[in-house]
């Protein structure tokens, strides 16, 4: 046998520095019971993981819902066309928007003032029984003639209550006229 070298024979000093440095890279107790929970954490959160995407449903699951949503679409736009169907399920019924009165054109003016000089020349009773009578006077006219004697009348106004404002209004103007030509007349007397 040849010449043994040193690197052949066990080396002792070596074998244990090495177990020195493994001994001295062991954790304490403490620090064991760290690391433990810290894995234990993360196999739970990943457990949990693995549950949640268990139960998440997939493109096959949902074929229910998707023929639902088509048959609540096709609902909908029935009940575009169906006043029924809208109010049971709780659709506002689609309206046209709401314009005011339109206002009179020249020619309903014109007739308006036509029809105040005439009655101006009936008495009270005739007077009102004349704007009763819808064959003389349309609505739209009684309008003109309420504006014509400084009435506001809106659409609302009904044909009744315009025919009341009116031969109020044209009484007690003649009223009014009467009693300052009396005056009138009284204070010429003085002089």
């Amino acid at each position: 046998m040849g010449k043994q070298t040193q690197r052949d024979y066990f080396d002792v000093r070596a074998f244990t520095a090495g177990l020195r440095s493994l001994i001295e890279s062991l954790p304490a107790d403490s620090e064991k019971q760290h690391i433990q929970a810290t894995l234990t954490q993360i196999t739970d959160f990943v457990s949990r993981l693995n549950a949640t995407l268990g139960a998440l449903p997939t493109r096959e699951d949902v074929q229910g819902v998707r023929a639902a949503i088509h048959a609540l679409e096709g609902f909908a736009l029935r009940a575009k066309t169906s006043p029924v169907l809208a109010t049971a399920m709780g659709f506002k019924e689609a309206r046209a928007p709401k314009t005011g009165p339109t206002e009179l054109t020249d020619a309903e003016m014109e007739t308006a003032k036509r029809s105040l000089e005439n009655l101006q020349t009936l008495g009270i009773d005739e007077l009102r029984s004349n704007l009763q009578d819808e064959g003389l006077h349309s609505t739209r006219e009684l309008q003109g003639i309420a504006v014509l004697v400084g009435l506001k009348p809106n659409g609302k106004t009904s044909r009744a209550s315009l025919v009341n404002q009116i031969g109020t209004k044209i009484a007690n103007y003649r009223g009014y006229q009467k009693l300052s030509g009396a005056v009138e007349k009284a204070g010429d007397s003085t002089k």
